[in-house]
């Protein structure tokens, strides 16, 4: 019976400590592919760099509806991190996480789109 309870108790911890890593990092960096398409321009803005109004890191923000592989709409927000825009009507694939929103962008050719996808863009 004791060999039975320690075991448990050996079961229980393992569980924990296996688990919660695995649950942590599913939650902050687990990512879903969406796609859209660069047909808006992008707002240019600034940072400054502690406070310093002539250390100023120009970004473009973009806010552009995005699709998965099942044709499921969603709006995301992202920004670019040089001074320059994006490519108009270029496609890129976005890395969205539940939680932080974009986590990383690359772009794809129009071929490298699923189809339901696709039909989306073509409008």
């Amino acid at each position: 019976m004791i060999n039975m309870k320690k075991f448990l108790v050996f079961l229980l911890v393992s569980g924990v400590l296996v688990g919660g890593p695995l649950y942590y990092y599913y939650v902050n960096y687990n990512t879903t592919d969406y796609y859209t398409q660069i047909n808006k321009g992008g707002k240019r803005t600034y940072d400054t760099e502690d406070g310093n109004p002539d250390a100023r890191h120009y970004k473009y923000e973009y806010q552009l509806e995005s699709f998965n592989d099942k044709g499921e709409k969603r709006v995301e927000s992202f920004n670019t991190v040089e001074d320059k825009p994006l490519k108009e009507n270029a496609y890129l694939k976005l890395k969205i996480n539940k939680k932080k929103g974009v986590m990383g962008w690359e772009e794809v050719t129009k071929d490298a789109l699923p189809k339901t996808i696709e039909e989306k863009f073509s409008k």
